[in-house]
C-alpha cells in the first residue's frame, strides 16, 4: 500500500497540570494556586504554538519572569521548563 505522505499532518499538544511544588513557586505566598495555573495555560499554549523548541522556550520564559515575584523565574523553574520542552519537541542534546 502506498501512502501520499504530502496529505499526512501529524500534530500534538500538551496540557500541563503542575502544582506549585511542581514548579517549585514559593508556596507560601498568597495566590501561588492561581500563579501555577496561570504557568500551566500559558506555558502549554507556547508549546503548542510555536514551531520550534526555542521559539517556544523564548515565549514560555516570558511567561515565567511575568509572575517572577512568586519565584517562577529562578533556577529551579526554568529546569522544570527545560525538562517540558525536551519531553514535548524531543531532547536534541
Amino acid at each position: 500500500m502506498k501512502v501520499d505522505q504530502r496529505n499526512i499532518v501529524i500534530t500534538k499538544t500538551i496540557t500541563l497540570h503542575l502544582t506549585p511544588v511542581a514548579w517549585h513557586l514559593y508556596t507560601d505566598m498568597k495566590f501561588v494556586e492561581l500563579v501555577a495555573d496561570y504557568l500551566n495555560k500559558h506555558v502549554a499554549d507556547a508549546f503548542n504554538q510555536c514551531d520550534s523548541m526555542g521559539e517556544a522556550i523564548t515565549q514560555a520564559e516570558i511567561v515565567l519572569s511575568s509572575v517572577s515575584d512568586f519565584g517562577a523565574y529562578d533556577t529551579e523553574p526554568l529546569e522544570v521548563l527545560h525538562s517540558l520542552a525536551n519531553k514535548f519537541y524531543g531532547d536534541k542534546s
